[in-house]
């Protein structure tokens, strides 16, 4: 069997299966923090998310708030703060050792998120984007609201949400890969490929 997470340590690849530690050997994403820690957080199918810091390793499940034990995607905001995107429970938000569900019973676009997108608005403050199986949805000033860009053909699902400088300068090119085509949007122009 060939899955778990590879890594390469000292020149030599080593493997993490559930044999030795993660909750479930499929892994759909992972990020290293911007913690002086350098842990390391994978999001698995079926067994929640688990961090490694060195030797220590922590899993958190729905048992811990986690809103469903199979996440596809993690975005960190800051260090301590990060976001979970769930198959079926929503996205989860975990700051400072709480956690908080947003999902379809709270106002939330869909409990299935694919990707999320960390970034800043035009005034430094912190906002997420998360792409879900009915389109993309931006978390801002505490609350979640449904994005529309302006396309033609109905945007469902959000595969991948991503954020370059414009070449115009000053301004952001936010860029969303969904099952009808790539997306870009600058200033409320919106172009699909």
């Amino acid at each position: 069997d060939d899955s778990g997470l590879y890594f390469e340590e000292n020149g030599e690849w080593r493997v993490l299966t559930a044999k030795n530690g993660l909750p479930t050997n499929i892994i759909f994403s992972l990020i290293e923090t911007g913690a002086l820690d350098g842990s390391v957080w994978m999001a698995t199918l079926g067994g929640g998310v688990t961090r490694v810091e060195r030797s220590n390793w922590a899993t958190f499940t729905e048992a811990n708030g986690l809103p469903n034990k199979t996440v596809f995607a993690i975005a960190e905001n800051s260090p301590g703060d990060f976001w979970f995107g769930t198959y079926g429970g929503g996205a989860g938000h975990f700051e400072k050792g709480n956690w908080k569900v947003f999902n379809e019973n709270s106002n939330f676009l869909n409990n299935f998120v694919q990707c999320f997108l960390t970034t800043e608005n035009s005034k430094g403050e912190k906002i997420v984007y998360a792409g879900t199986d009915r389109g993309l949805a931006k978390f801002e000033n505490g609350k979640w609201n449904k994005i529309k860009l302006g396309t033609e053909k109905p945007l469902n699902e959000v595969w991948g949400i991503y954020e370059t400088e414009s070449e115009t300068g000053g301004g952001k090119i936010l860029w969303v890969a969904t099952n009808g085509g790539l997306i870009r949007s600058e200033n409320g122009a919106t172009e699909v490929f």
